[in-house]
């Protein structure tokens, strides 16, 4: 789960990507609510590993990393 914190009420999409940088999916949140929002990635059809994710509301975007393990 990754914890998302917007100004105000906008669409958001998350894009994940392995180390090499190859986009294997992106995900459309659609419009959240301003606060603090939840946001669960389902990784069964990822292969274990590490990826980054970077989450895109508006013109704002921030990259993290994280671990899928089966």
């Amino acid at each position: 789960r990754i914890a998302v914190v917007l100004e105000k009420s906008s669409p958001v999409t998350v894009h994940i990507t392995t180390m090499t940088g190859e986009r294997v999916t992106s995900l459309n949140f659609g419009p959240l609510s301003s606060g603090k929002n939840m946001l669960t990635i389902d990784g069964a059809n990822l292969a274990s590993g590490l990826y980054f994710y970077t989450v895109q509301s508006g013109d704002e975007k921030f990259t993290g990393k994280m671990i899928i393990e089966h």
